[in-house]
């Protein structure tokens, strides 16, 4: 089940007085907000529970969705690199963790209204030359950039995005639109997680480094308990194998390693009979949470980061 925004008084967007239908056939005088059942079907519910959720545009706004993001202009905001960064964070987004792939998309974005340029969440601020993703602080080295660029032409510290897809460096106090993101299958416990697919619309393999992310295995319980929901649905879009993998490799000692610190596993989640194979040196997520070793030539499709 999914929960929906309001409750039985008011609906939570606009204040007005919500009608929710069509209804299972249940009631409860302290159940106060909603939830739809994978039929459609909307019950009554305590605000209390836990349910994953559904979320809908912002009003006035424009969105595209992308291989891993969904991407959302405001075109009434003009502000700063700065202001950018903390109004997606106010709205529980990230200014656009610009994915090579998915440029052309974010571009057009925001050719649908002027000719104005958007920012997106890359910058070089500590230190020339070396540009970052504003979300991981990671190296962004495969950006698609306008000829010529990024030149520093006056102090050029942050990346807007052209509504040809290209990108382009400029002052980070000059105003511009927005563009704001939210991962499809983001969990956020101790640490953020992101589910991708390991490769994009155009068949290119993607890796969690390659976009700006970081491979490492859920390392407790809480970290874990909501990926294997999210590779249950990934599962279901065209192209998928259901195959999820994990950053870990087992070294020559038979321990299993973080791709992204080095460091050994402390903490693991197998399924009954795992690990079992000698030269399975992999780690796979099953749909219900448990983990599987594997060979690390099988073609997954999807990736945990």
């Amino acid at each position: 089940a999914f929960s929906v925004g309001g409750n039985l008084q008011l609906d939570g967007a606009s204040g007005a007085p919500a009608v929710f239908k069509p209804f299972n056939a249940q009631s409860g005088n302290k159940d106060y907000c909603v939830e739809s059942d994978t039929a459609g079907k909307w019950n009554e519910v305590a605000c209390s529970s836990t349910r994953r959720y559904v979320c809908s545009a912002f009003r006035d706004t424009q969105s595209v969705l992308t291989d891993s993001q969904l991407v959302v202009t405001f075109p009434n905001t003009f502000i700063t690199y700065s202001q950018a960064v903390t109004f997606c964070t106010n709205y529980g987004m990230h200014l656009t963790h610009t994915i090579p792939s998915a440029q052309t998309q974010v571009g057009g974005l925001t050719s649908r209204y002027t000719d104005m340029n958007s920012w997106v969440g890359n910058n070089d601020i500590a230190s020339e030359g070396k540009w970052v993703y504003e979300l991981t602080t990671r190296a962004a080295n495969s950006l698609r950039w306008n000829v010529g660029e990024p030149n520093n032409a006056g102090d050029e510290d942050c990346g807007e995005i052209r509504t040809d897809g290209t990108m382009n460096d400029v002052p980070c106090g000059i105003n511009r639109r927005e563009t704001c993101s939210k991962f499809l299958f983001e969990s956020r416990t101790t640490r953020r997680f992101v589910i991708i697919r390991s490769k994009d619309s155009s068949g290119k393999l993607v890796t969690c480094e390659t976009v700006g992310l970081f491979s490492d295995p859920p390392q407790s319980a809480v970290e874990n308990a909501p990926l294997g929901d999210f590779v249950k649905l990934l599962s279901k879009y065209p192209g998928s194998n259901g195959l999820a993998i994990m950053g870990a490799t087992k070294n020559s000692y038979g321990k299993f390693v973080s791709d992204g610190t080095g460091k050994e596993l402390t903490w693991f989640n197998w399924a009954a009979g795992e690990p079992n194979g000698a030269n399975e040196k992999c780690l796979q997520l099953y749909t219900n949470g448990l983990w599987n070793d594997l060979p690390c030539d099988q073609n997954y499709s999807m990736r945990v980061c």
